[in-house]
């Protein structure tokens, strides 16, 4: 089973709105207190429904990078969202949790050393439009991170052709180890059945599952 819980900058941005570009900037105690009050709702969640379930994931939702970069930049995670991170991240571990695994579209690129740092074990879905190149971040990261996700989902409304090479572009990066191969984010309904089948019968067969 997984535990699926809000982060710390997607649950500001749910309360506050843009409003919170503002307060991170004019009420940093205020924003330092709504991360505080989350890090003991998740860490109470966690510790409670661990007493009776069996978690393997803890999955964070975040969605806090956009095509180009990151909604708020390195300074201002390391400010306000490092030690929330950190604390929940060893919170999880305290509760038996394998792998924290946090969620966030678009380029990642500046904030993933601080999450790593942080504690994270697993990040996806590293979207291909945004600049997320899954051999790249390998040879970057190695072991670091697992890496999930970067397939890219616009190739599979295509030919079998498409799909193939998509597949082959990210083999080594299988064969790399440390990476789960998966759409970069949720397969867009121009994807036909028979497409979607063709893929997934391929991606098995590419990690040894069929």
């Amino acid at each position: 089973m997984r535990s699926h819980l809000d982060g710390f900058f997607g649950f500001l941005r749910e309360l506050c709105g843009d409003h919170i570009y503002y307060l991170l900037r004019d009420d940093p105690g205020l924003v330092h207190e709504m991360l505080a009050f989350q890090v003991y709702r998740i860490s109470t969640f966690l510790r409670r429904i661990t007493r009776d379930i069996p978690v393997d994931r803890h999955y964070i939702w975040e969605d806090m990078c956009f095509k180009t970069g990151p909604l708020i930049g390195p300074r201002m995670f390391e400010r306000f969202l490092l030690q929330p991170y950190r604390s929940v991240v060893e919170v999880s571990k305290s509760c038996g949790i394998p792998a924290v695994d946090v969620d966030s579209d678009g380029n990642l690129d500046k904030l993933l050393p601080l999450w790593i740092e942080a504690g994270v074990d697993m990040i996806h879905p590293l979207e291909v439009a945004a600049g997320m190149d899954i051999l790249r971040l390998k040879r970057e990261y190695g072991e670091r991170i697992i890496l999930r996700g970067g397939i890219d989902k616009r190739e599979l409304a295509k030919d079998r052709a498409h799909i193939d090479a998509e597949l082959a572009r990210i083999r080594p990066a299988v064969e790399m180890g440390g990476y789960i191969p998966t759409a970069d984010h949720t397969v867009p309904p121009d994807v036909s059945w028979d497409n979607y089948q063709y893929y997934h019968e391929r991606r098995a067969r590419l990690v040894g599952a069929a």
